[in-house]
Parts: structure tokens; C-alpha cells; sequence
């Protein structure tokens, strides 16, 4: 049921966030994800982009609040820093990230290895693609895994595309298990488009990760039929009669649909009723929303620097001014009026953005 619950409630959510942000397309649930996301899990879920949440019932209202990048999302806590994640819950202990890429590994074996340090009978789980294999931070996690034995599933998503770079471009290696196996981790590939491989393969590493205290890495065979992004054409590299053979005639779910169905498990009745009722609930959350004021402009200069340099406040003049001189262009009914004269934030001592330096920010190469 976890599959068409997250089919019914992704489409809607990417509608959504098509209207109230920026995010990553996808055609719908991937059987990887939901698959490896139903196993029982204690401990931190370092989570990839998209569609985690729908499995695991997250509050719709947490995920459209996140995409609309609301001051009000108690979630995001108001905080212009949290626009670039997606959902969390700090009752499931689910770790939000941002869109860079493979930023979470490292993070997610901290993770894992304070749970080995408080002797939790817990392990961590992050979720990355092909592409992110070619970052320094997945080489970085791995090594740091291995060396601190810690309990750790690194779940690799394989659709052999890194938008439109072909793994064949990416690497020379046989996939990426070797990578894993030439840390000194344990790897296995599986059937990503096997809806009950991949459980199995995740519901193992689990189990062994935490009994024997080590990393464990999983890579997920699939192919990715969408387009990567709203802003991607992947019909520019690849033939479209490629990408409607895996659409139609190697349908994971469809696959998985029709083995439930056909185990009495499910039907079209029951089917039915469950969109009907998650359509209602994503409905009512991207309603609830849409109504919360945006944040005010003045944030994008005061929420990194404890005294705002120089350059940073003439941008800020600049921008309240052309406001002030278009305001059909710029509709400041949005944002919350206190906020377009709000003094410069103070951050607390010790705090990320106290540290930052309050000279004028180097420029980016």
C-alpha cells in the first residue's frame, strides 16, 4: 500500500511545489525508495530528495509548508537557511539536506557513529545517486565509515544518469559496489526496480550493520524516467523510445502492483479511496500554505552575519528602494510589513553565523 499512497500523494506534492518553489521532477514513487523506506527503523534516516517522506507519513502539512519555504513552517523553524531542504520530523528522527550534492554522507556516518558511541541498538541510513559517487564527500563518508566501523547503510540509487552525464561517463568501474568493497566495505547490488530485493537487501544490511558494527552499502539498479528537473529535456540526450520501453514495458510498479493484486491484497476499490483521501489531505495543506506570509526581503542580508558588512546593507538599500519604485512588480503584500524594517538579526554566541566573519563576504571565483 506504501507504494500508491506515495504515487497518489507525490504527484500532488510536485504539482505543488511546482506553484510555491523550485524542486527536482519525478514521474512518481521509485520502488527503491519505497521499498528500503518501509523497513522498521530506529535510529537517523539521512534522507535523499524526494518522495521519503510520503512513505514514511510525514504531515503533508510539514511538506508543503517546506516547499512554499513558509515563516511560519515550525519545521523549518522560519529560517530562510532551511530553503534549499525539504521535510523533516523529530519524531522519526528524519535528517533534512540540502539540494547539494552528497553534502549528507559525511554527516549521516557522524550519525551513525554516535549511535555506536551511546551503544544504540540503532544504525543510520543516507540515500545518494550515481552522481553523487563522483563527489569528494561520498569517497570521504565511505573512508570514514569503514575506518570507525560504524553502523552505517549507504543506499546508492543507480538510474545510470547524473542528469545528462551517462555513468559510462562517470566512472570506469564496474558500478559502484566496487567502490564500496575497495574501502573495505561490504557491498551488494540489487534489483532496484524489485520492489521485495530491495526490502530484503536493506531489511539485511539493517540487521547486520547494527549486530556486527559495521557499514554496509547497497547499490539499487534502476533507470530514471523522467527528466531530471522542470528546467531538464532529457529527450535532447537520450531516445524517447528508450525512455517508453522502461515506462511501459518495465514498469516497477506496475510490476509490484500487479503481484499485491494478485495476492488479494489490494484492489481498485481500496485504491480509489486511499487517493481520494490523500489528495484531500495535500489539498488542504498546500491551502493552509499558500495563506502564511512569505518571509520579508530584508532577510537575505541579515541571516548570515552577525554585523552585516557594508556591501550587504547597500544591497539591501537598493532592493528596498526598487520595491518602493515598482511595487506592481514586486508585490510586498506578500511579505510581513515589520520584516521590511526589521533590525539586523543577532545571532547567539557560538552560533554558525556569529563565527562568520563580519568583513565584506570574498568574492566567488
Amino acid at each position: 500500500m506504501a507504494a500508491w499512497l506515495a504515487g497518489s500523494s507525490s504527484k500532488l506534492a510536485r504539482s505543488a511545489a511546482r506553484r510555491l518553489a523550485g524542486h527536482l521532477r519525478r514521474r512518481g514513487p521509485d520502488p527503491w525508495l519505497l521499498s528500503s523506506s518501509t523497513v522498521p527503523a530506529r535510529g537517523q534516516l539521512a534522507g535523499d530528495l524526494r518522495g521519503f517522506c510520503s512513505v514514511r507519513r510525514f504531515a503533508a502539512d510539514s511538506t508543503a509548508a517546506t516547499a512554499a519555504e513558509e515563516s511560519e513552517n515550525e519545521f523549518a523553524g522560519g529560517d530562510l537557511q532551511q530553503r534549499h531542504k525539504y521535510n523533516a520530523s523529530e519524531g522519526e528522527i528524519f535528517i533534512i539536506l540540502g539540494k547539494l550534492i552528497s553534502t549528507q554522507l559525511p554527516q549521516a556516518v557522524g550519525a551513525a557513529y554516535s549511535l555506536k558511541m551511546d551503544k544504540k541498538d540503532a544504525c543510520a541510513i543516507t540515500y545518494f545517486g550515481d552522481g553523487g559517487t563522483s563527489e569528494g564527500d561520498f569517497h570521504a563518508a565511505l573512508n570514514f565509515a569503514a575506518v570507525t566501523e560504524a553502523p552505517m547503510i549507504f543506499f546508492c540509487r543507480n538510474n545510470g544518469w547524473a542528469i545528462s552525464t551517462p555513468t559510462t561517463e562517470q566512472f570506469r568501474s564496474d558500478g559502484i559496489v566496487t567502490r564500496g568493497q575497495a574501502y573495505g566495505i561490504r557491498s551488494i547490488r540489487v534489483d532496484g526496480n524489485d520492489t521485495l530485493a530491495v526490502y530484503s537487501a536493506v531489511h539485511t544490511a539493517r540487521e547486520m550493520a547494527i549486530a556486527e558494527g559495521r557499514p554496509i552499502l547497497i547499490e539499487a539498479m534502476t533507470y530514471r524516467v523522467g527528466h531530471h528537473s522542470t528546467s531538464d529535456d532529457s529527450t535532447k540526450y537520450r531516445p524517447a523510445d528508450e525512455i517508453e520501453h522502461w515506462r511501459t514495458a518495465r514498469d516497477p510498479v506496475s510490476r509490484y502492483r500487479k503481484w499485491v493484486q494478485g495476492n488479494g491484497w489490494w484492489c481498485d476499490a481500496e485504491e480509489t479511496e486511499l487517493r481520494n483521501s490523500v489528495r484531500q489531505e495535500i489539498l488542504h495543506a498546500i491551502q493552509v500554505a499558500e495563506r502564511i506570509p512569505k518571509q520579508g526581503p530584508t532577510e537575505l542580508f541579515t541571516d548570515v552575519y552577525d554585523q552585516v558588512p557594508s556591501n550587504l546593507r547597500e544591497q539591501q538599500r537598493s532592493l528596498l528602494d526598487t520595491i518602493k519604485k515598482h511595487p506592481s512588480d514586486y508585490p510586498t503584500i506578500l511579505y510581513s510589513l515589520d520584516l521590511l524594517v526589521r533590525p539586523t538579526l543577532r545571532k547567539p554566541p557560538g552560533s554558525l553565523s556569529s563565527r562568520a566573519t563580519s568583513e565584506a563576504p570574498r568574492p566567488k571565483p
